[in-house]
């Protein structure tokens, strides 16, 4: 390859790779932007001591049907319009699948479902959910817990189920982690991690990361704030039935 052509590819690959970042820390939110060519990458992580049994913090993280906004109930389709115990700004319904087809590496998890979500954000927005769960014991006491969910192509729901509604949504990708882990019988360390990915022609803009950043930010203390609701109230039960 003549000299001139390798410079010219060498800068054409640089200009490609190079991510501009931004970070900021927002109410215990660790958070991320990376841009990578058309793409715009958002990540939050946060860690929380959580002072309930991991059982009971278990339990309310996966806890899905229960949050959503009340004021979004007459959107519902696929759910009652019950009120739900815990408030979610966008999320009008959520619905989980087990009557699904299941793949070859099932007996890698204790638990493998899907979780359709319907949202409404200056729109209605809709799409499905694999969560995968593995449990780590000694013995029959949980020691550790990971609850992976990642929002499936239309094509993938297809092979577990047929699908209800077509996949809309301004993220290509979306990945949440819970990773639980037992610190006494009376604590539970919650790493949560968030991320994903979009080409939207207004969310992968600079001057809209701030925004992206406080909504990402309060929708994850809306959900360790449920959880740890969730897993109280579990508590105050077992505890009335000593």
């Amino acid at each position: 390859m003549p000299k001139t052509l390798s410079i010219l590819v060498l800068m054409t690959y640089a200009t490609t790779v190079v991510a501009v970042e931004k970070t900021q820390e927002l109410n215990g939110i660790h958070l991320r932007s990376e841009k990578l060519e058309k793409d715009r990458t958002y990540t939050g992580v946060t860690e929380r001591r959580i002072p309930f049994p991991i059982e009971h913090v278990y339990q309310g993280m996966i806890n899905f049907t229960e949050r959503c906004n009340n004021e979004l109930k007459l959107k519902r389709r696929f759910t009652t319009q019950a009120d739900c115990k815990y408030h979610n700004d966008h999320l009008i319904e959520s619905f989980v699948l087990r009557d699904i087809r299941k793949p070859h590496d099932v007996r890698e998890w204790t638990d493998l479902f899907l979780l359709g979500r319907k949202i409404y954000n200056r729109g209605p927005y809709g799409f499905y959910e694999l969560v995968r769960i593995k449990e780590f014991r000694e013995g029959k006491r949980l020691q550790k817990v990971t609850v992976s969910l990642r929002m499936l192509e239309d094509s993938e729901v297809r092979l577990y189920t047929e699908p209800k509604f077509s996949r809309e949504s301004a993220f290509r990708t979306s990945t949440v982690t819970y990773n639980l882990k037992k610190l006494g019988p009376q604590e539970t360390l919650v790493r949560y991690e968030y991320q994903a990915t979009t080409d939207h022609w207004l969310l992968n803009k600079e001057v809209t990361v701030p925004q992206v950043f406080a909504t990402i930010s309060k929708s994850m203390n809306d959900q360790l704030k449920a959880t740890e609701e969730e897993a109280l109230h579990r508590t105050w039960e077992v505890a009335a039935k000593e």
